[in-house]
Formats: structure tokens, C-alpha cells, sequence
């Protein structure tokens, strides 16, 4: 798989947990999108050591890895994205910058996001 993969908050769960190959995919994509919310969401999560030392890995770790600020502009639309994804904010800014960034997105909620939005530029189901 090549070209730029975005991560929601399940997807950087899985990896701080080491399941479900998250980091086979992330090893072979040319450009790691982490939306800002979903980081913010993952990290309220967290609280073991090692799930905590992963997320570091991820978003300080990786040349490849981008963190997506949520603009001011965008903050309505995110918001009416998320309550259409049963207010899951996180993967609505994923979803949002899969979509301005023509990336693939991985998520445990593929179907919710079809269901909201379409196939996008693809969605890798975990």
C-alpha cells in the first residue's frame, strides 16, 4: 500500500496496543496523517506505560508521520460530521481529513463511514 493513510482514534488505539497490523500498514504508507482529535481522544485514553511510550513512537518517532490541526474554519463542519457518526468527534476529524488530504482511512467504524459518507479514497476496516 502506498500514499497517505489517515488514522482515526481506533486505528491509533490498535496500534498503542500492538493489534490488529496497524504497524505493518503504517510501514509500508508514504504519508501518516494523525488528525489532531483523534490524538487528543487516544491520549485521554491511555494509561499504561507502554501504550503511552507507542503513542510517542507514533507521533514523534515516524518521519512520515503529519498531526493535523483542526483550523478554526473547519470546526463547524467537523461538528456536523460528528453527529453524523453518533458524536464521535475524533473520527470525524479523520474523516474530514481523509477527505482533504484524498487519503485512505483505517477505523474499526468503516461502516459508519460509509454509511455517513461514501468509500472516500478507501477505508482500511480493521
Amino acid at each position: 500500500m502506498t500514499g497517505s493513510l489517515v488514522l482515526d482514534p481506533s486505528a491509533i488505539l490498535a496500534y498503542t496496543q500492538r493489534k490488529k497490523g496497524v504497524a505493518d500498514l503504517l510501514a509500508v504508507a508514504d504519508r501518516i496523517l494523525l488528525p489532531a482529535l483523534a490524538v487528543v481522544e487516544t491520549r485521554a485514553e491511555l494509561v499504561y506505560r507502554e501504550e503511552l511510550h507507542l503513542l510517542d513512537l507514533l507521533t514523534d518517532g515516524f518521519p512520515t508521520v503529519e498531526i493535523i490541526a483542526l483550523p478554526a474554519s473547519d470546526a463547524l463542519g467537523v461538528g456536523r460530521l460528528a453527529a453524523l457518526l453518533d458524536g464521535k468527534l475524533g473520527l470525524a476529524h479523520a474523516v474530514a481529513v481523509a477527505c482533504q488530504h484524498e487519503a485512505r482511512i483505517i477505523s474499526a467504524y468503516g461502516k459508519a463511514v460509509r454509511r455517513a459518507v461514501g468509500d472516500l479514497d478507501g477505508i482500511v476496516d480493521l
